[in-house]
């Protein structure tokens, strides 16, 4: 380390040369002290949250993302494929988490205290980065908003991607920047940082490109020959990264994808007619990962009449977005702007979960911690116009990938987590912009002083709309909580969970839903009907129809259980279980009034189309045939869906009940299941 000298006074320390950016000064160990420090108060309050954080029911029975990545890393860990084809998902967090499961065992802590050692190492490079250009009164400013900044530290106890995305984005903007013309080791280091950061969250790669115009637009073109050759190694090391993943792609599923295949389904989600640029789910389409996924495929493939591969369904979602841009120009202007706004707004966009409630409800330390996104946004904007066109050519790594990081999620949908990334940057200039009023006040500079107070008044506004504060209520939260709480069979608090909902938001049909559920897991049938009915009254398109049936057939009430699923068929039509389920019921109910042999032949052909379940649509088709007195074609494709099924302990379940109904068949007797 070179010797500690005297930090430069503010305006030098501002100071930009004609041909580049802010030289850098010198470390002092007051600096080194500062960086310590920062990195701690960082990490003290990351442990106190997710030690405080285990009252959640949530904490240690995950759901969604996190729960996704938990199966995920455990199949990797026993040594299990949890997808044989292309990815749907990027698998960096995965990986990392199915390894560290495979030295300690599935555990919810020990993950959790290294997302808080990242978020506390993301803090200590902001302070660097922010060192770097602004000196040390602004990077002590910047380290501490972002070590106190209370949607990172609720962030950082989740086990989702956003804590390792952010920790590799801002070192790979580290060994850019930490001095004035990084060396081909630097650029092909960051290089592999944004590599893995895209393995974590592919629209990173949006900021690659951009990254590699740095020298462009800082030095201009007379100075490219002196860089070429630290893009090319920046560029090669991202790819070098990601090509593994790529070509596992091409060898497991035989189709090009990068990274992962869903990348259509959400580009569609935040454009489409129905949307509303935050919500991540589309009518129809079941709330759960597994589901959602599953229904978008079937949906798909039914409008292509055949089956898709993942690399298709994805294209058809990607050319279905780009259509409506096509056919409805204004409509999806107005909801890019709105996307826009929402990315700007202090309000934080719930994914998976409401951060207001969860925070407030298990977290109380969160309550001590009060900048919020729209508390920094102005005093941001102020920072970008103080530091002057000059300063900004200087400065071109970081605002540029915070504008190309924007892009990547407008395209896409607006939530919380999703702009996380860009936080830091948004941090640094606004640390910065407070500095400089600060200094404007002291030294007396009234009219620079009134103009910046007078931008950030006029900015306040904007970034705290009426218009989307709904997303602060509770009742959904009310419901997600009773939910978990139920399937830890904790029923009585999961009750009064649920009892809140409503009383919070007594038309929600999700209360009703997750009601249903509960009082179905206690054997109240009866009652269980009634709200899940309630449920569908408010909603169509509840994804409840199953459950309902079930337990209307439990009851006998068979006819109902008819009408029910013929209902489910119309309002959810992606969802081939319903189609099963009803062709099943029609060709094997015992109640001749329900039966319907020719409507149950009819929806088994319909939904085999979409390629899903074929081993029970196979079954139903069997049954239906029968049901006709076609027994010598029902026990072909009955003997068809024998050769479907594998050898697994649960599948020799299924390999005996077709056996046993292809005997049936061949003695010419239909099935009857109730």
């Amino acid at each position: 380390m070179s010797s500690p000298e005297t930090p430069p006074q503010p305006d030098e320390s501002l100071e930009l040369k004609a041909d580049g950016p802010e030289s850098p000064s010198r470390w002092s160990g007051v600096d080194w002290a500062w960086l310590i420090a920062v990195t701690l108060v960082a990490l003290v309050i990351r442990l106190i949250y997710n030690h405080q954080l285990q009252s959640s029911p949530f904490f240690d029975h995950p759901s969604i993302d996190a729960k996704l990545h938990v199966d995920w890393a455990t199949a990797i860990a026993e040594g299990r494929n949890l997808f044989e084809g292309v990815y749907p998902r990027a698998p960096l967090y995965p990986w990392l988490l199915g390894i560290l499961y495979s030295i300690v065992g599935v555990d919810f802590v020990i993950p959790r205290v290294l997302a808080a050692i990242m978020g506390a190492g993301s803090c200590g490079l902001l302070y660097a980065i922010a060192h770097r250009y602004f000196g040390r009164c602004v990077a002590v400013l910047a380290g501490l908003v972002a070590a106190t900044y209370w949607v990172s530290v609720f962030f950082d106890g989740e086990l989702l991607v956003e804590p390792l995305t952010v920790f590799l984005n801002l070192l790979g903007l580290w060994l850019l920047v930490r001095i004035e013309r990084p060396g081909l080791a630097s650029w092909a280091l960051a290089g592999v940082c944004f590599g893995l950061s895209a393995l974590n969250r592919p629209n990173v790669l949006l900021v690659v490109p951009v990254l590699a115009c740095w020298p462009i637009v800082t030095y201009g073109l007379k100075q490219w020959r002196e860089w070429w050759l630290r893009v090319l190694a920046f560029g090669a090391a991202c790819v070098i990264v990601i090509l593994p993943v790529t070509v596992r792609n091409y060898v497991k599923g035989g189709e090009a994808v990068l990274i992962a295949s869903n990348g259509g389904f959400n580009f569609y989600i935040g454009n489409n007619p129905q949307s509303d640029g935050m919500m991540a789910v589309l009518p129809g389409v079941r709330p759960d990962w597994w589901g959602g996924m599953q229904d978008a495929a079937s949906i798909a493939q039914a409008n292509m009449g055949r089956k898709l591969s993942a690399g298709e369904v994805s294209s058809f979602y990607y050319r279905a977005a780009l259509r409506f841009m096509r056919d409805q120009p204004r409509q999806a202007f107005r909801l890019m702007m709105h996307k826009l706004r929402y990315f700007w707004n202090d309000v934080e966009v719930p994914n998976p979960h409401n951060l207001y409630f969860f925070a407030d409800k298990y977290t109380p330390i969160v309550r001590f911690l009060p900048v919020s996104f729209g508390l920094l946004v102005p005093f941001a904007f102020v920072g970008v116009l103080l530091s002057g066109r000059r300063r900004l050519v200087g400065q071109f790594p970081l605002w540029g990938y915070g504008l190309a990081y924007m892009v990547g999620i407008v395209a896409f949908f607006v939530t919380s987590r999703f702009r996380l990334p860009i936080v830091p940057i948004v941090i640094l200039y606004a640390s910065f912009g407070l500095v400089e009023l600060l200094r404007s006040i002291a030294n007396r500079k009234w009219i620079l002083s009134a103009a910046c107070v007078l931008a950030v008044v006029l900015l306040w506004p904007f970034l705290h709309t009426e218009d989307i504060a709904g997303l602060k209520d509770h009742a959904v939260s009310y419901c997600k909580v009773a939910r978990a709480l139920g399937e830890q069979k904790r029923f009585e608090e999961a009750e009064a969970a649920c009892r809140s909902a409503i009383e919070k938001e007594p038309e929600n049909p999700l209360a009703y839903e997750v009601e249903g559920e509960l009082k179905l897991a206690q054997n109240d049938l009866r009652g269980g009907i009634q709200s899940l009915k309630r449920a569908i009254e408010l909603d169509a398109d509840r994804p409840v129809y199953g459950m309902l049936t079930d337990a209307l057939i439990a009851t006998n009430r068979l006819s109902e259980a008819r009408r029910v699923l013929e209902q489910g068929v119309i309002a959810l039509p992606g969802q081939v279980e319903l189609k099963f389920r009803l062709a099943w019921l029609l060709s094997t109910c015992s109640n001749v009034r329900v039966r319907d042999g020719e409507a149950a032949l009819k929806i088994a052909n319909d939904a085999l189309e979409s390629q899903q379940l074929l081993v029970p649509l196979l079954d139903a088709k069997a049954a239906a045939l029968a049901e006709l007195g076609r027994y010598q074609e029902a026990t072909v494709v009955a003997k068809s869906a024998l050769d479907s099924v594998g050898m697994s302990r649960e599948e020799i379940a299924i390999r005996r009940a077709i056996s046993e109904r292809i005997k049936l068949y061949d003695s010419g007797r239909p099935f009857r299941d109730r």
